[in-house]
């Protein structure tokens, strides 16, 4: 017997590289996520670090620091029951919207409801800004207005938001730089 009549057998583990190329890639992704998660969100829930007020606060000198930031803590956590009080309030709009049969009157009730919860909200950010205020330094006020120009030029040209105020003139000069700290 010839070797012509011999059938070729496949080869000999090529569905095992092709498992092994398919398993390598699966982790590459795996991993390429767990390390772009814990990159960019520090692994400590959704929020960045420095969002909102404390990202101010972590520009100032470590004792002032401190101080302020223990004060806007303790202010956050009195935001929380209102931050609540918004969201049960849209998702009662939500639900008054889907309803059926819909009722025009409740869902612009539970609207004004979502609005008032909301003004609320935003009286007491401002009331907390406006002690926060009270405790800086002249100088830590002019970091602070330098700091939210900042970010408000940054909002402006499409940042992280919605891209910022429509508002204001597009050609506005960015801020002045802060002033020195001693």
């Amino acid at each position: 017997m010839t070797s012509d009549n011999v059938p070729a057998k496949p080869a000999a583990g090529r569905g095992l590289r092709i498992a092994l190329m398919a398993s390598l890639a699966l982790n590459v992704l795996i991993i390429g996520g767990i390390a772009t998660t814990l990159l960019c969100f520090g692994g400590k829930g959704h929020h960045r670090r420095g969002d909102g007020l404390m990202g101010f606060v972590e520009t100032l000198p470590p004792e002032r620091a401190d101080v302020i930031g223990a004060k806007l803590k303790s202010d956050r956590e009195a935001l929380r029951p209102l931050r609540q009080a918004q969201r049960e309030a849209r998702g009662g709009a939500r639900s008054a919207l889907t309803a059926e049969p819909f009722d025009a009157a409740a869902f612009k009730a539970a609207l004004d409801k979502a609005a008032d919860a909301g003004y609320a909200e935003k009286k007491a950010r401002m009331s907390m800004l406006a002690d926060m205020a009270a405790a800086l330094t002249p100088d830590e006020r002019q970091q602070l207005h330098h700091w939210f120009e900042q970010r408000r030029h940054r909002f402006k040209h499409g940042g992280p938001k919605d891209g910022g105020d429509d508002d204001d003139d597009d050609d506005a000069a960015p801020p002045p730089p802060p002033p020195p700290q001693e």
